[in-house]
């Protein structure tokens, strides 16, 4: 797991995983939740196909790694964001802001919460869309 980092940065990491591993009695993997994240926005690259609640559980994911970047003290908070800097820049690339009248869908979250639920796929295919369409979205 994430070899390059310092032992005491790898031991930071390992301490915080488990912390919130405990407070959501389940087990946690960095990486597990890394490689859940670039599958996620590759998936929404080519097209989306799962259901609205699979990308929620992906997001989700994304939301956990945010949870864990923000308890890193200054350095391995800067190394661990880095790490899935360019999965979030290709998620912006290929999602799309949702209509203000779908809003609500996401319970309007403030910050980082927010943002990533008020995004969806540009390429919408599949149980998504079909969900999305169900609420009221159209793929125009």
């Amino acid at each position: 797991m994430l070899e390059w980092l310092y032992d005491s940065e790898r031991n930071e990491l390992r301490d915080i995983v488990a912390a919130v591993s405990d407070a959501r009695d389940t087990s946690i993997k960095f990486g597990e939740l890394t490689a859940q994240w670039q599958k996620a926005v590759l998936a929404c690259k080519k097209g989306y196909a799962s259901s609205l609640n699979d990308y929620t559980n992906d997001l989700g994911a994304r939301l956990i790694i945010q949870e864990i970047i923000d308890m890193a003290s200054r350095g391995l908070k800067a190394k661990l964001q880095k790490e899935v800097e360019e999965m979030d820049k290709l998620f912006s690339a290929v999602t799309q802001e949702l209509p203000a009248d779908l809003l609500t869908l996401n319970e309007k979250r403030d910050g980082y919460k927010y943002s990533l639920y008020s995004r969806i796929p540009t390429k919408l295919v599949g149980a998504l869309k079909d969900d999305l369409e169900e609420i009221g979205f159209s793929a125009g």
